[in-house]
């Protein structure tokens, strides 16, 4: 019975632990500027492992009101700068662990502060945002961030006359911009949700397997030791009486002249029980 227990608590210790959850910062080609996924769900003691992409990226953890700020007394991994060509293992890695359920804000803070900043472009992530269509959402911590570029652009020095003309168009597409985005948000809103849902599940089917595996290995130990006690219980066994002897039993010859004198016993075949 102890050996079963020392067994489960063996099978049973890695759901114990904290999860690992893997995210890319940067996209494969340096030049797409998201996060791998965009948003999980995560539980308290969970791992947060950061990848970093060729390019120069951070981690940065802000807030849902200011996303493209750095959020006081926050995490901060500075940037890791990571050329074309290097080794996925040779690459950098930044990690942190969850500490509570609240949600977690976080962007790359190059270009900060500039309408080109790669927050202001979407890169951005979140672990444990709120659900879709509240303000709390991942798609609404999005939008806050476009929208603070859009501010950032709109503030910034006026640009020479050679190229004004072609500063409205770039504002006119302004709205189309951010109607791509939230269509892309869907779109990745809607495969995320079932890659959380399977990994919420996760720890439940493994450790109804566990369980299973457990029962099992009882009932095997069960059926193992009543083996061994019906083997040890002492039973009949069986061997020839000590009296027996066998003799030769006297045939007339066979028209050939052959005779055959088989055995017989000289009484009949007992056993006696021990």
């Amino acid at each position: 019975m102890l050996a079963q227990v020392l067994l489960g608590l063996i099978v049973l210790s890695p759901l114990v632990a904290g999860k690992t959850h893997h995210v890319t910062v940067g996209g494969p080609n340096a030049r797409q500027l998201l996060f791998i996924p965009s948003w999980l769900r995560a539980n308290v003691g969970d791992e947060i492992l950061f990848a970093f992409n060729p390019n120069n990226h951070s981690v940065t953890q802000s807030s849902l009101d200011r996303p493209c700020l750095p959020l006081g007394g926050g995490f901060d991994s500075g940037f890791h700068p990571v050329t074309i060509g290097t080794a996925a293992n040779d690459r950098p890695t930044f990690n942190i662990t969850v500490q509570d359920t609240n949600p977690i804000w976080v962007y790359c803070r190059q270009g900060e502060s500039t309408a080109q900043s790669h927050c202001g472009q979407g890169m951005v992530f979140a672990v444990n945002p709120g659900p879709k269509h509240t303000n709390s959402s991942f798609r609404s911590f999005k939008a806050n961030a476009v929208a603070e570029a859009v501010q950032l652009a709109a503030s910034s020095p006026a640009s020479p006359p050679a190229s004004s003309p072609t500063s409205p168009s770039s504002n006119s597409t302004t709205p189309e911009v951010a109607s791509n985005l939230d269509a892309l948000n869907t779109t990745s809103g809607s495969n995320q949700d079932v890659i959380n849902a399977i990994n919420s599940w996760a720890p439940a089917v493994i450790g109804l397997l566990a369980a299973i595996m457990i029962l099992l290995l009882g009932l095997l130990g069960v059926g193992v030791l009543m083996c061994i006690r019906r083997g040890a219980r002492p039973g009949v066994s069986r061997r020839l009486a000590s009296t027996y002897a066998p003799v030769r039993e006297h045939v007339p010859p066979t028209d050939d002249g052959f005779r055959e004198e088989p055995l017989r016993y000289s009484e009949p075949l007992r056993y006696s029980e021990h």
